[in-house]
């Protein structure tokens, strides 16, 4: 399967939200990563792929209306649980997605509450310093979204495991997090960079994971269209919680 590819660490990004997520950023010190299944309302192709499904072999040896050797049945038991996960990549990935490259007045309207919102700039480089180190490498992954067409007849987001290798444990992390990197082209003008961390499977939308600030965040920006007393509330904010970082306010809807 393609690996997401991985700019420069000194790539920009930027995080755009509203005023009310950024004071709790400040208040938690945490990133949120969303399941890829909350993002269903956004894109239901969020973790697409699709593994054919193996039949569960553990009622057929129970039968013993099939002979299988020791190696047969544990090949078909754990390839009926890999296609499994597979095709429910979306319950066990989550991710934290930010925008690459220069300033963009769309993500401004989609994410920085029309733009009035407030805008985080950091790098590929600080993002890698910054997040959380609780977890194992291969349960964590890098890289910019890649765009294509048609999901569904991507031939890297289709597998058999009933025919070929079974990925365990590690492997198949790094295969689960490969598929939160693929999306349709529709979504392509979010220019989209992201890290990608396996959750085993539980309830909640999301997990915050905690982060280094300081490290993280370049400079804080101020939607275009924020009045002066919501630039005055972020620097208010800033400075109640000790965040030592220059803010200024959008010029992307000024002339000149």
């Amino acid at each position: 399967m393609t690996l997401p590819l991985e700019p420069p660490d000194d790539t920009e990004i930027w995080r755009y939200t509203d005023f009310a997520r950024f004071v709790m950023l400040l208040n938690e010190r945490k990133l949120w990563f969303s399941k890829l299944k909350a993002l269903h309302p956004e894109d239901p192709y969020e973790g697409y792929a699709v593994a054919e499904k193996a039949e569960d072999p553990v009622p057929l040896l129970k039968s013993n209306t099939i002979t299988l050797s020791p190696a047969q049945a544990i090949h078909s038991i754990a390839g009926f649980y890999v296609s499994r996960d597979v095709n429910e990549a979306a319950e066990l990935v989550y991710v934290n997605s930010w925008c690459m490259g220069v300033e963009s007045i769309g993500m401004w309207d989609l994410y920085g509450a029309k733009g009035t919102g407030v805008a985080v700039k950091s790098t590929i480089g600080q993002y890698k310093t910054a997040i959380g180190k609780d977890l194992r490498s291969e349960q964590q992954r890098y890289g910019c979204v890649r765009y294509v067409k048609n999901l569904e007849s991507c031939p890297d987001l289709k597998f058999d495991f009933t025919c070929s290798t079974v990925p365990a444990s590690g492997n198949l992390w790094q295969l689960l997090l490969k598929l939160s990197f693929t999306k349709r082209s529709a979504y392509e003008h979010e220019r989209e960079w992201r890290a990608a961390v396996y959750q085993d499977r539980n309830p909640n939308p999301g997990v915050h994971m905690p982060t280094d600030l300081d490290a993280l965040i370049t400079s804080v920006v101020v939607g275009p269209r924020a009045s002066s007393l919501e630039l005055d509330a972020v620097a208010a904010v800033m400075k109640m919680y000790s965040l030592e970082k220059p803010l200024q306010r959008s010029k992307v809807l000024t002339r000149g």
